[in-house]
């Protein structure tokens, strides 16, 4: 199995469209009916695993999508995984969207179940922002990120000339993947 792993800058914390990009995260590859799993995994078989993430700092932060992959496949799978990747800068449906918006307000009510998440959603926010938001507060601006607000960020973020490949396999040539870093 190779390990290929996409990753583009992303925005910091304290970014405005910080929440549309995990919406958009959300919608793209962090469940088993986002768009990367679909299409990759269910539909065309070419990965064990996929998924995507953004991650924030307090002044920048990186937007990924990681897969593992049969060796054999890799050359199919990555214009798949951009081509998934170009369409997010198109916009999203109205239910990937009401779908994404009520499961991340679900993820942090159960996070803020455990005291440990408690703690670390509060130190996170101190020491990457400066600034302490209440659960409450982050609900409602995760409530109110609309479907252009998440194509916005996804526009600001995925971009072919910022584009990384990281790939961990049998292979030798790297320029043969340089090559294939574009979108359609």
């Amino acid at each position: 199995q190779a390990h290929v792993a996409f990753g583009l800058p992303g925005l910091a914390a304290d970014d405005p469209d910080r929440h549309a990009l995990s919406i958009m995260s959300v919608i793209l590859g962090e469940t088993m009916s986002s768009r990367l799993f679909e299409e990759v995994r269910e539909h065309r078989g070419l990965a064990y695993d996929i998924h995507s993430g953004a991650h924030f700092l307090s002044d920048t932060g990186a937007f990924v999508v990681e897969s593992g992959i049969d060796p054999a496949r890799v050359d199919e799978a990555i214009p798949v995984i951009l081509h998934e990747l170009a369409k997010m800068r198109e916009g999203v449906t109205e239910t990937e969207w009401k779908q994404a918006l009520e499961l991340t307000k679900g993820r942090m009510m159960l996070r803020m179940e455990e005291s440990r998440a408690v703690s670390s959603f509060l130190g996170i926010q101190e020491l990457l922002r400066d600034n302490v938001e209440t659960v409450d507060e982050i609900l409602a601006k995760i409530s109110s990120v609309s479907m252009e607000d998440i194509k916005r960020a996804a526009q600001r973020v995925i971009k072919a000339e910022n584009l990384v490949l990281s790939i961990v396999g049998p292979f030798e040539d790297n320029e043969h993947f340089e090559s294939m870093l574009t979108f359609e």
